[in-house]
């Protein structure tokens, strides 16, 4: 074949002359550190508030603070895959989520993303999930209500269209039931719902998608589910995108409902390092009695909104009989100090923390479950202490903490631990049939005078005694001889100071 040069020439000429080029800027930063889905990236000068950040494996994360030399991000998805190190993008994109009618009757996750089987979502529009709010003056008055279908509600607490409305109760007693029968009602009303489940099973939320199709009901509603497995950062954003979905349609002059339920489930009071569960088989791996080994302790405190674990671990091995008028005299566990430094295994202590322990399986084979016990401030610390003590198993404290207690603020200034305790037992004293039922069988197992098998008797409280031989003691040690150890007096209600604190390890 005969090459033209003028071909040729003519042929280069035509294709840069047709040549198109996209000149792209992207800021680009350096991962420093990632726990728990919050990373923190080194650089990324020009990242904006609340700009979509490209990190490895098409993980997408949200930058939230931004500071002089570095900008904190909460990742949305998994990120098991994504290490220190790695490179990270800006995407000059603020989070957004679709929106439209294309959702209706439809389950998607908190990015928008379907969930229910029944193919993608063809939408057209997107939406960020931060946006200003329209001013006072450019919102119209409430004048019309929003039938909730509960002839109770609508004539003593009408609700209007365009007001929020709370419902506030105890567990188990239908607040969630009220939203699905709002939702029932809509239908035929050109109300269009959304409906955020928040850190539910998702055996539930199909449960309530079910009930919602039985009725007719998906047409007009769309399902976000924010499930108990995905990350805590889709979880907080969840509420956001279905409030960003309902505003589709009230920017169209629609009408549109918003349903959040169980929105406490966001307040998650554990955050647990990443690979913990790795980590604490390793140190229980290295106990000097496995497999037979419990790990225990009260997990710190977060300090100015930064997790405390990979701090030295806290020995539990002090404990004071409770004079409060909750506690009832139960023995109360107390941390000791914590471990010792550089120590080459973890350290034997004396009791467990109920709130945390870590063991193989078989614990529960030799140490069975109380469905008692999880109650608060009833001793359920000294009871499972003495029953894996007698069971065999020995109690140790974890050099490093990976699990962090963070408690919120709640309704009245008080933690919502307190705050749930406080509507349940109604401090102080919560002295209810059921704790005091409690006190007296973990009373009994210590040994207490007072809750001996005649004077149980003589009390009528011998039901407390049903099926001892499987919340009982274990039959590989004597009780009496972790009493002596401990230095606990049931009878006088005394507890020196016990010597393990002082040791490196128990005898």
């Amino acid at each position: 074949m005969q090459l033209n040069p003028a071909e040729i020439s003519d042929l280069i000429k035509k294709r840069i002359e047709n040549f198109e080029t996209v000149t792209e800027s992207r800021n680009v930063g350096t991962l420093v550190s990632l726990a728990d889905g919050i990373a923190r990236i080194h650089g990324l000068a020009n990242a904006m508030q609340g700009e979509m950040l490209e990190f490895p494996g098409g993980t997408y994360g949200v930058a939230l603070n931004l500071e002089r030399d570095s900008v904190g991000a909460v990742l949305m998805g998994e990120y098991r895959h994504i290490s220190e190190g790695c490179e990270v993008k800006t995407t000059g994109k603020v989070l957004e989520v679709p929106v439209g009618r294309e959702l209706l009757g439809r389950v998607v996750d908190p990015l928008g993303n379907a969930i229910d089987g029944k193919g993608e979502i063809d939408y057209k529009q997107t939406s960020p999930i931060e946006k200003v709010a329209p001013g006072v003056i450019a919102r119209q008055s409430v004048d019309q209500p929003v039938q909730t279908g509960l002839k109770a509600v609508d004539a003593m607490v009408p609700i209007g269209r365009g007001q929020r409305e709370l419902i506030i109760g105890d567990r188990q007693i239908g607040k969630t039931a009220v939203a699905i029968d709002a939702i029932i009602n809509q239908k035929g009303t050109g109300i269009k719902c959304i409906y955020v489940a928040i850190g539910q099973k998702n055996s539930s939320v199909a449960n309530t998608v079910r009930k919602l199709e039985e009725h007719g009901a998906m047409e007009h509603t769309i399902v976000v589910n924010a499930g108990a497995a995905i990350s805590p950062a889709l979880q907080y954003m969840a509420p956001y995108a279905g409030c960003s979905m309902g505003e589709f349609f009230r920017d169209r002059g629609e009408d549109a409902v918003l349903f959040v339920p169980q929105l406490e489930q966001v307040d998650a009071h554990l955050r647990f390092a990443p690979e913990w569960d790795a980590k604490y088989i390793a140190e229980a791996r290295a106990c000097k009695n496995y497999p037979k080994a419990v790990l225990s302790s009260y997990p710190p405190g977060f300090t100015g909104g930064a997790a405390r674990w990979g701090t030295p671990g806290a020995r539990l091995c002090s404990c004071e009989f409770s004079t409060s008028d909750v506690e009832a005299s139960i023995i109360r566990i107390n941390v000791g100090r914590t471990t010792h430094a550089g120590a080459s295994a973890p350290t034997q202590i004396a009791f467990i923390a109920a709130g945390f322990f870590f063991a193989r399986a078989e614990f529960l084979r030799d140490v069975p479950f109380d469905p008692l016990l999880p109650w608060c401030f009833m001793g359920e610390e000294i009871a499972l202490s003495t029953r894996a003590w007698t069971a065999g198993w020995d109690i140790y404290a974890p050099r490093e903490n990976l699990i962090a207690h963070e408690y919120r603020p709640g309704r009245m200034g008080l933690p919502k631990f307190w705050g749930s305790v406080g509507r349940v037992f109604g401090r102080p004293g919560f002295n209810t049939p059921l704790m005091l039922k409690v006190v007296q069988r973990v009373k009994h197992m210590i040994g207490y005078p007072d809750s001996a098998l005649e004077k149980l008797t003589a009390q009528g409280d011998t039901p407390v005694l049903t099926d001892a031989e499987h919340y009982g003691m274990g039959t590989e040690r004597p009780l009496a001889e972790y009493m002596k150890l401990t230095g606990i007096d049931v009878e006088h209600k005394r507890c020196p100071a016990v010597k393990w604190c002082n040791n490196e390890e128990l005898l």
